[in-house]
């Protein structure tokens, strides 16, 4: 405390040494110095004062550049070997254009540089224009743009390169000219379809016979998919925005990172930003069309683009606004037709589905029902056996595991396996910090949910490690109880990136190491997560978005925060019981819970049957899971999207509006 007492004193004179800022840093890391808003209120006001001055000051445009120095010829290293320098080279210009030596005590670098862009060289004009060439019509007069050497293409039209070449310098190099020049052209005009002779001796285009039919770029198609559905901001400049985001602005405003790209337009052949790119890949691969068919940004802007085209009351004349807006052609009364028929059978399907969404259902409630009505005496029966030995009982679970019995679902179909090091004994599931149970794929979907357990710790010290999760089975998204990874010794509601994860500040954890202690996390329909320690509400509950797990594409994990390995995530101790519930438990239904009350399992209830009865409830049992299946398929199978916006989405999919003709 001296040590950090005297850093701090330091520091507030302007003379902390290194070993001091690291120290205070290591103290605010670990949260044993006070560094928010509401342990530093008198610091509140100056803070944001200083932010908003902050915010002011203009960021410097950075350029960087070179400066001269002293420069020496080098020698010839043979086979490029470093270690073998021949005799010494002296600084020029190419020699097969020329080749004058650059003179003097300077690099060279700007003689260099009036050599690459002199009128007589015979290469950096032609080089130019080939390259507009080549973006405008889509393959440029030497194929390879990055290459006009012996191994790159031969010019199709070499005496049309020459005179594109000559003409761009005596224009003072104007790119803008020479566009103007080339969009105006008669070979600019030309149509995509070849007659038949020429179908057959260019097929390509290469000759120029015909224009070539290709696929916008990644960016045009990102660009025309906002601007088809009339969302597309035209605004100029300003900072990025990042990948994979939904932000309506042109395409070429994507933040560029090596490791962080965008999936839409790295589908679609965007360059990598690791080297420089002259001629972009052109492919055709089924990742694009899944992109296309299954991207939730080609889905949301279908959506709004039916939307905006609402208020077109005769259908005919919606689709037909649709499909010129989509093209930049008037479409025929056919391909409206088309269209028409296409938009009805999609109604006609999801009507369809729903019909046997809603039988499924129904079949679905019928066995329920009829199971319900040979379990349920049973169930109060021996519910009232149980509140004469105990008073109260807790509520029914979706899923139960008692570790002191093994690993089986004590309710429903959820049985799990043990992973890593993790063992069972007598007192539960045994983990030490390397080994996890998880539990099959759930059969049912989760939105508002409770996490029950009964946990007790090797070590009070321990961090981050998960009691437990719900997660997808990718295991990127999760919600579940944590210890002491935000704060040490307290529990949170860890999530995917602490996305739904507030600290909730609830007393700091001594119990949990000497004995079990009993945790439940309820999430509510609108977003409230509360947390419970030995049945009574921890620390403060708050509200946050609800993550959705969908059936069959999630599972439990106990000792394991998330994912499929360890990785400091794992738990050290022993857990007893863990519970998961489809709702939002009560606070009355968690104290009654962590009274230690055992609820009435499957097993128990039929064994308490007749044998006939018992018989009955397993074959309504089966029924129900048969009803299940097929209310899982009709729903895996079901159309999400109204009539319209499937319309838009095909219509995003046609080939005339991937490419162009």
């Amino acid at each position: 405390t001296e040590r950090v007492r005297e850093a701090i004193q330091r520091w507030s004179r302007a003379a902390a040494t290194d070993e001091d800022a690291l120290l205070l840093h290591a103290c605010l890391r670990h949260k044993l110095l006070p560094n928010t808003a509401a342990e530093l209120a008198d610091l509140f006001e100056v803070v944001e004062r200083y932010r908003r001055l902050e915010t002011k000051i203009p960021t410097p445009t950075q350029i960087p550049g070179l400066i001269e120095a002293d420069a020496s010829d080098h020698p010839l290293f043979a086979r490029g070997d470093p270690n073998q320098p021949k005799e010494t080279v002296p600084r020029r210009f190419l020699e097969v254009l020329g080749g004058r030596r650059y003179a003097g005590d300077q690099s060279g670098r700007r003689q260099l540089a009036e050599d690459v862009a002199d009128a007589n060289n015979p290469l950096t004009a032609r080089v130019m224009v080939n390259r507009i060439w080549h973006h405008l019509f889509g393959r440029g007069i030497v194929a390879t743009p990055d290459n006009f050497g012996q191994l790159g293409a031969k010019p199709t039209h070499p005496a049309l390169l020459d005179h594109l070449a000559a003409r761009f310098t005596a224009n003072g190099w104007s790119i803008k000219d020479t566009i103007r020049y080339l969009v105006t052209s008669k070979t600019w005009r030309l149509a995509a379809r070849a007659k038949a002779d020429d179908d057959e001796a260019d097929p390509e285009g290469a000759w120029l016979t015909h224009a070539r039919t290709r696929r916008l770029t990644a960016e045009a198609l990102r660009d025309s998919l906002f601007a088809t559905a009339g969302t597309l901001e035209d605004q100029m400049y300003g900072r990025p925005f990042g990948a994979n985001a939904t932000a309506p602005r042109r395409s070429v405003y994507v933040r560029a990172r090596r490791n962080d790209l965008d999936a839409f337009l790295a589908a679609f052949d965007a360059p990598t930003p690791f080297a420089p790119v002259g001629a972009r890949l052109n492919t055709n691969v089924p990742a694009q069309s899944l992109a296309m068919l299954n991207a939730p940004l080609v889905w949301e802007l279908a959506r709004r683009w039916a939307r905006a085209t609402e208020n077109i009351r005769d259908d005919e004349e919606r689709l037909a606004h649709m499909l010129e807006s989509a093209t930049g052609r008037l479409p025929t009364k056919r391909e409206v037709r088309a269209l028409r028929g296409y938009m009805d059978a999609t109604q006609s399907a999801i009507a369809d589905q729903e019909t046997a969404r809603q039988q499924a259902a129904t079949e679905l409630a019928a066995a329920r029902d009829r199971r319900a009505a040979i379990l349920d005496p049973i169930r109060a029966k021996l519910i009232a056996e149980l509140d004469q030995q105990r008073s109260g009982h807790g509520p029914a679970p979706l899923a139960a595991w008692d570790f002191r019995r093994g690993t089986l679902d004590l309710v429903g179909q959820c049985d799990g396996e043990l992973r890593g090091t993790a063992k069972l004994d007598a007192g539960g599931l045994l983990l030490d910090g390397r080994g996890w149970f998880a539990s099959a794929p759930l059969p049912h979907a989760l939105t508002t949910k409770t996490l029950e357990a009964w946990v007790q710790l090797d070590s009070l010290d321990q961090s981050g490690g998960g009691v437990m999760t719900i997660q997808d089975l990718d295991g990127g998204v999760f919600d579940a109880i944590v210890y002491g990874e935000r704060k040490p010794r307290q529990w949170i509601a860890g999530s995917d990136n602490f996305r739904r994860t507030q600290d909730m500040d609830g007393v700091v954890e001594d119990q949990a190491a000497a004995s079990p202690i009993h945790l439940a996390i309820t999430y509510g329909a609108g977003g409230e997560i509360t947390a419970y320690r030995q049945g009574q509400p921890y620390g403060d509950a708050y509200d946050t978005s609800v993550a959705d797990f969908r059936r069959d594409q999630a599972q439990v994990l106990v000792g394991l925060r998330h994912g499929h390995e360890p990785g400091g995530r794992s738990l050290r101790g022993r857990v007893l019981e863990a519970r998961l519930y489809d709702r939002a438990l009560t606070a009355a239904e968690v104290y009654a819970s962590a009274s230690g009350t055992p609820f009435v399992s499957q097993q128990q209830l039929l064994d308490a049957l007749t044998d006939t009865a018992r018989a009955q409830a397993t074959q309504l049992g089966r029924d129900i899971a048969a009803a299940e299946a097929r209310l899982r398929e009709a729903d895996d199978a079901s159309i999400d999207h109204d009539p319209w916006t499937l319309t838009a989405h095909a219509i995003f999919n046609l080939k005339e509006f991937l490419y162009l003709r």
